[in-house]
Formats: structure tokens, sequence, C-alpha cells
């Protein structure tokens, strides 16, 4: 993968073999999640999902006011745990102002339990937020 502005990420699941990178343009809410994932000590790899249909990506169907709609999640963060091997997390940063967040949550759900024996840990809508002690943003 490579947008031209984006920043250079070796964890990524589409790294080019020549360069040893993916370049990707994530914003600033998008990368403290990538940078917080990366972090994990079972993290392997991610993938930005295209948010639009490119010929591949993970599409949900959601319904939202009786009429169905795509939803493509941001990002799909893979891990190997112990004991497991490896699992897939399909997470969403998503503002909680926006009318659509009770149809994703429920595609989500909706799609994990369709996929009964899919290797899914966890469906995240991520919001950001600020802890309550220290003032510091953080992801919830």
């Amino acid at each position: 993968m490579v947008d031209r502005d984006g920043d250079k990420y070796s964890n990524h699941f589409f790294v080019n073999e020549e360069t040893g990178y993916a370049k990707i343009k994530l914003d600033s809410w998008e990368k403290a999640v990538i940078d917080e994932e990366s972090v994990r000590t079972d993290f392997v790899c991610w993938i930005r999902n295209p948010s639009s249909p490119k010929g591949w990506g993970l599409c949900l169907q959601r319904l939202e006011n009786g009429i169905v709609k795509g939803f493509y999640p941001d990002f799909i963060i893979i891990r190997n745990v112990t004991g497991i091997g490896y699992v897939i997390d399909i997470l969403e940063p998503h503002r909680a102002d926006l009318t659509d967040n009770l149809s994703k949550a429920k595609a989500l759900v909706d799609y994990a339990q369709k996929q009964p024996n899919a290797p899914i840990d966890r469906l995240q809508l991520i919001r950001e937020g600020k802890d309550n002690i220290t003032g510091k943003k953080r992801m919830k």
C-alpha cells in the first residue's frame, strides 16, 4: 500500500517487500489507535480496511432507517494469543455524536454471530476521550 503523504509502517500486513514498509495516511486518532495496539505483546500486524469498494475489504451490512448500507470498519488487527493462536480484532474509531453508532455496533455483533468459527476476539467502536485523573488523551 502506498499513500503518497502517508507515514511509513513496517508492521502493516501489506508491507512492500522491497522497501520494508507500507505508506499509509491516518488521521491523528487512527494513528493513536494503531500506536496503542502495536505495543501489545501479542500484536502481529494490522490492516487498514479500505473505506470504499476497491476490489477487496471487509464490508459489513448495517440497517439504518430501514435501509441496508455498507460499513467498512477501519482496522483489522492480527494478534497471536498464547494458548489460542491467531485471532483478529475489528476496530472502528468512531465519534459518539454520529447517528450511525447503533447500526454499526449491531453490524459488528451480527458479523461475529454469523462467523461462529472465525477467530474473532474483539469488536470495538472506539471513542477518543480524556483520562479523568491525568487529563491525557486515551482510547476507550
